[in-house]
């Protein structure tokens, strides 16, 4: 017995369902794909932290974007660990003035060490480096296609920041010289 390739619009004229059977997909399917769905927190404010006069505020965000969704990045400011970055957020880091570096590294421990063994072997530079001078508060967008930082003025941040949340601190919290931090 041979089978006879059947194109679909043939196949679908011999298939007939009852109206009841087809609403009841209906309704399955609907509530099947609502559930992917995601629900959107209300826009909080963004609100810059207070602090004392001689040190200096770091905030790296990134935006709720949909390339690179998933991707996680562990964000250090000259070797301390300063958060995790997911999709549509950002972290604080109070410091002294001088030199800051900033490194990111994908979540994923493997890879985590890989790129930090890469980095010392080829001498790769941070991502972003500047001076920080006391009683000024820096905004900086992490780009995750790329893995590129840029400075942002902050009237420009403050809006974009407004509905981000802050960063979660993930438990292996691993400095980029594979020190634990506190």
């Amino acid at each position: 017995m041979k089978y006879r390739r059947q194109s679909l619009p043939l196949l679908l004229d011999r298939i007939s369902l009852s109206p009841a059977l087809l609403l009841v997909l209906t309704i399955v399917t609907t509530l099947h794909l609502g559930g992917c769905a995601s629900t959107k927190e209300a826009a909080v404010p963004f609100t810059p932290t207070i602090i004392e006069p001689s040190k200096t505020v770091i905030y790296v965000y990134r935006e709720s974007r949909f390339v690179g969704a998933v991707n996680k990045a562990e964000i250090f400011i000259n070797n301390q660990y300063a958060g995790q970055l997911i999709n549509g957020s950002y972290c604080t880091f109070v410091t002294d003035p001088g030199p800051i570096e900033i490194k990111a590294l994908e979540k994923i421990p493997e890879i985590m060490i890989l790129r930090s063994m890469l980095s010392k072997l080829a001498g790769k530079q941070p991502l972003f480096e500047f001076t920080a001078e006391p009683d000024r508060d820096y905004f900086l967008e992490f780009n995750v296609a790329g893995y590129k930082v840029k400075e942002v003025l902050e009237d420009k941040a403050v809006v974009k920041m407004g509905g981000l949340q802050p960063a979660k601190f993930s438990p292996d919290q691993i400095a980029i010289g594979g020190d634990a931090q506190e």
